[in-house]
This record gives structure tokens, sequence and C-alpha cells, in this order.
């Protein structure tokens, strides 16, 4: 057997395999649950062929027809999406333990397994003690202000990289193919769990350094008085392993930066497209700030216009506009609709 005939052939058994799957899963979900009305969508695909780059938008459309609370499939996957504040508030308020966990993308249950950390790990006392960690000691108006000059060097490196790259741009678009057929994630058809893995892989080395460095700072009887400090103390006292924070110091970054470098790309290809609003906004800095130093935090209440600009950007360009989406861990009721175990939940903000 040739190469290409063998390629073709695993790529008829695997195209079976799916089918199989789904027609499974369809007659298995042909009970007497009240599921919320939707668009029915195509075999095997449901409606996966018929989504918009925005997916926001899309669901926004789909809402003034079929209501703030309608199903849709993608792929063989159960989707629930909420678009009123009255339906978020029983998921958020009234049935908050119910929908604590979150849905883990393929590609990151291909590497991080049962995770530990505070996005993916399921609802329990690790999960409560994360969070309180990250609130307290990360969140909090303390340790806002005991990384301020951190925070300030980083902004001068982001500025000098941005007006290094200035003629440069690019757009990625990566859908992974797993997270709407579930029954090939462990495959990893696409690569992206090895290319993730990779990352974290060099991602885990550079934290474990932080950790070695802190550790010897810590023996020889050096204080810091910061999170990691804190983190480092817990783990000393026979708390959780030193991985639980590490994934947890992951999410931070990967949360932080992500939604913040997107939110500035953003504002910044509406102000150039509209040139007397970004005119406006070089008046208001020259006034407020001047042109001999930086913006600092203590300058942003006098910056209303650049403010406004701010909230306009995320108002119509929302970094994360579907939130990170929910899975019940039980049979769920919302606005009178079923909501099965495990159907993925996404509100649309």
């Amino acid at each position: 057997m040739t190469y290409d005939s063998g390629k073709e052939a695993f790529t008829v058994a695997l195209a079976a395999f799916i089918v199989f799957i789904a027609l499974f899963q369809r007659l298995k979900g042909k009970d007497r649950r009240r599921l919320s009305p939707g668009p029915r969508g195509l075999p095997l695909l449901g409606s996966l062929p018929f989504v918009d780059r925005n997916l926001h938008h899309y669901f926004t459309s789909l809402a003034s027809k079929f209501g703030p609370v309608f199903s849709i499939r993608l792929g063989s996957k159960l989707c629930v999406v909420v678009s009123s504040p009255a339906a978020a508030g029983e998921i958020f308020r009234d049935q908050d333990v119910a929908f604590a966990n979150h849905v883990v993308p393929a590609a990151a249950r291909f590497y991080l397994g049962n995770s530990t950390d505070l996005l993916w790990a399921p609802y329990g006392p690790l999960w409560r003690m994360l969070r309180k960690i990250a609130v307290r000691e990360i969140l909090g108006v303390t340790g806002m202000k005991a990384v301020e000059p951190l925070r300030r060097e980083e902004i001068r490196r982001m500025v000098a990289a941005l007006e290094a790259q200035a003629t440069e741009g690019s757009a990625v678009n990566v859908r992974n193919v797993a997270d709407f057929f579930p029954a090939v994630a462990p495959l990893d058809p696409q690569g992206l769990g090895r290319r993730l893995r990779r990352l974290m892989e060099w991602l885990d080395g550079y934290l474990d350094g932080i950790f070695e460095r802190r550790r010897a700072a810590m023996a020889s009887g050096e204080k810091h008085s910061d999170v990691l400090e804190v983190l480092m103390e817990l783990v000393q006292s026979g708390g959780p392993h030193e991985s639980a924070f590490t994934s947890n110091l992951q999410d931070i970054i990967g949360a932080s930066t992500d939604t913040t470098s997107t939110a500035v790309e953003w504002a910044m290809a509406e102000l150039l497209c509209d040139q007397e609003r970004m005119k406006e906004a070089h008046r208001e800095l020259d006034a407020v700030v001047g042109k001999d130093r930086f913006v600092r935090e203590s300058d942003i209440p006098q910056l209303r216009y650049l403010s406004a600009v701010v909230k306009e950007t995320l108002r119509l360009h929302p970094p994360i506009p579907l939130l990170v989406p929910h899975r019940p861990t039980s049979d769920c009721t919302v606005a009178g609709f079923s909501v099965p175990t495990g159907t993925t939940v996404m509100i649309n903000a």
C-alpha cells in the first residue's frame, strides 16, 4: 500500500468513526428533555458551516430569532447560548455551584489532563483556595499597589516594542476541530495539543527557575512579602504541590497579556481609522501628561476622553465576548429550558 492510499484509508476510517459517534449521540439525546429552541443545523456538522467570524454577533442574530436562551450544535457538541441578564443570573447567582466548572479546550486537556489551575480546575476546596489567593494577594488593592513599578516598566517596554514594530502586523485565526468533535480529541488532529505542550514546557521551565531563585533567597533569610513568597510558604507548610501554583501563575500571565494586547490593538485600529478622534486623544494627552514623560496610573482619572475610547473599544471589540464557557455538573433548568449535564454554556456578554 502506498503512502497516499494509506492516508486516504485513514481519512475515510476517521470520517466513518466521527459519523458513527455523532449518530450515536444524536439517538442517545432523543429523550423527553425540553431543550431551548435553536437552528437545526446539518447532520454531523451542526451549525459549524454557518457560524460567523464574529461569533458573538452571530449569536446575537440567533437570539433575536430564537430568544435569549437557545441551543445550537457545533459539530457533535450541544451548546446553550445565554443572552439575557435574567438567565445569566439564574446561572451565576441561583445555580452557581452547578455551573462553576469551565469547559476545558481539547488542546489544554491534551496537555493538562486533570488540571489543578484556577481556570480549569473543578470546583472544590483546591479551587476555592486558589481563588482566595488570587483575589487577596494579586487582585487586591495592596497587591496591585505593590507591583505598580513593575507595571510601569512593562508599559515602557510595550511602547518601545510597538514603536519598533509599527509597520508590521498579522492576523491569526485558528479553530481546533477537536473542540467540536470530542471523539477525535485524543488524536490531536491539528497538532494544537502538541504545540501547547511545547509552549507550556518552556513556560514551566521559566517559572521553575523563578521558584528556585526565590527558594534560595528565602533560605538565606531574604524577605520580599509578595505573592510568590505567599505561595512558597503555603507549599512549605504542607499545602498544595508547587505545580498547582505554577499552573495558576500561567493562567494569570496568559489572561493578563492576551486580553490587554487584544484591547490595545483594537483601540489603535479604531483610532487610526478616525483621525479626528485620534487628534482629540492626542490633545488630551498633551494637556494632561505632556510630551516629556510616560502616562502614569495616577493620570487616568484626568484622561476622560481616553477612558471613553477604552470603554467604547471594549463595547465594540470585547476581548472575551463569550467569557469562558461553563459546563454544568448536573442536569439544570435555565429560563424553563433543560440544560443537560456536560453541555457547553456560553454567556454572550
